[in-house]
């Protein structure tokens, strides 16, 4: 009865998280697919109504893509100065002592997961959709001693604007005031058995 009722919670949040955010979301996929996807250009409809794909089906098609390489410029300037979290020591020395155990921590933590990978795929997603995540979790360092010493997990989220969907009630534009946020993605019905011990379909 728990995973009912955990199952049922979940899809109750994710579908008042789709519903209201659904065509924003539809519009940034169709921005990615806009700038990165060659041909993409001619998918859609004129303000006329006609369908690209027939007015230009006898004609060759040009096609100039000046989004991308705005896109790339921005991402290129992000590369050569790159955006990471930073502790500063309040006061006295032993708080500087402090924060730059920290950041030595935090920088080895984010080496040692898939740090770099997150962040600039979430960026670049943000930059030519408008929506880039990375998760950030922790785990133990000994897999036999749950209750001792923890480490930062940064984790990619790939093709966010799909994946991940935030608490509807949220007001600010970086969700940090969200109650919930679900992350979706796909698994093949043998890992899932493997992984759940169970069958996609019960």
């Amino acid at each position: 009865m728990e995973n009912d009722d955990f199952h049922a919670t979940a899809l109750a949040r994710f579908n008042a998280a789709y519903g209201p955010a659904q065509g924003v979301r539809e519009m940034c996929s169709a921005a990615a697919r806009f700038c990165w996807i060659p041909g993409s250009q001619y998918e859609g409809q004129t303000l006329g109504g006609s369908k690209y794909d027939d007015l230009v089906k006898n004609y060759p098609k040009f096609e100039i893509n000046k989004v991308r390489g705005e896109v790339l410029r921005i991402i290129g300037e992000y590369q050569n100065s790159r955006i990471a979290a930073q502790f500063r020591p309040s006061a006295g020395d032993a708080s500087e002592e402090l924060a730059d155990k920290l950041n030595g921590k935090l920088k080895a933590d984010a080496q040692d997961s898939l740090g770099t990978e997150a962040r600039e795929n979430a960026f670049k997603e943000g930059v030519s959709s408008g929506y880039g995540c990375y998760r950030l979790t922790t785990t133990a360092e000994d897999d036999e001693d749950e209750d001792g010493p923890r480490r930062v997990v940064f984790a990619p989220v790939y093709d966010a604007v799909r994946a991940v969907w935030f608490d509807p009630d949220s007001k600010t534009p970086d969700k940090s005031d969200s109650k919930y946020a679900l992350e979706i993605y796909s698994i093949t019905p043998q890992r899932y058995k493997q992984e759940y011990k169970t069958d996609p379909a019960s």
